[in-house]
């Protein structure tokens, strides 16, 4: 699946950001005339219209290990990037976001968007963290999962990915903030061991999928935005 954007300024496929980051709040709305209206997204909104925005955005197309280059990850980045920069997709100022694709999505560069960087968000900000990229099981201890950056060594995962976990502990540990939102189209190694191009979801891919949805349950205030159920394929080749 490759996202692009609708005519619906607000929405990238796959993902709907609305009130939460738009600067644009809309009426109350019911769906029919014998049902209750639904809280209006400028009360959503009014918790986010004085906060800054911050953003991690991670899109790798291109590995140093070339078997597991994928199309469109990069250019989903960059295309998320702007949305968030625009006028309705929130604002973001570009020195509030870490901008990482291909070369610059390296192990070190990631752990350092994520440990030294989100620092910066106060407890009322909002913060948003895009991930489009290969993601791992341990080959030896499945339990284990990565993210696979550009460097990683096929020879050593372990040695050379990024431990989700360190993301969980940046989360949890390192942001003031309780207003997350994580968009994740990191699948697994699946991927990795077989078809190029595609960010599949077989078999064990469930533990990414798992591990990002508890820890949006654990972590106060997160919200998780994936691209493909935990059964599905996420694909870049398509249109």
């Amino acid at each position: 699946m490759r996202y692009r954007l609708s005519q619906d300024p607000l929405e990238f496929r796959g993902f709907r950001l609305r009130s939460l980051v738009s600067p644009k709040p809309t009426k109350m709305y019911s769906d029919s005339p014998s049902r209750k209206l639904y809280p209006t997204d400028a009360e959503i909104f009014s918790q986010y219209q004085n906060c800054n925005r911050w953003a991690i955005v991670v899109g790798i197309s291109k590995y140093r290990h070339a078997a597991w280059n994928l199309r469109y990850a990069h250019r989903d980045a960059e295309e998320f990037y702007k949305l968030i920069t625009s006028l309705n997709g929130g604002g973001f100022k570009p020195e509030h976001i870490r901008r990482l694709t291909n070369e610059a999505a390296t192990t070190s560069n990631i752990q350092r968007a994520f440990r030294s960087f989100l620092k910066k968000p106060s407890r009322e900000d909002l913060v948003v963290v895009y991930l489009a990229c290969h993601g791992t099981p341990d080959p030896e201890i499945p339990k284990n999962l990565y993210l696979v950056t550009h460097d990683t060594d096929p020879d050593d995962i372990s040695g050379t990915a990024l431990p989700m976990r360190e993301i969980r502990d940046a989360l949890q540990h390192t942001l003031h903030t309780e207003k997350i939102i994580i968009f994740a189209d990191a699948c697994h190694s699946a991927a990795i061991g077989g078809g190029i191009g595609t960010r599949r979801v077989l078999d064990d891919s469930t533990l990414i999928n798992t591990y990002l949805k508890d820890l949006s349950r654990s972590t106060a205030g997160t919200a998780l935005l994936a691209s493909s159920e935990a059964n599905e394929t996420s694909n870049t080749n398509a249109l």
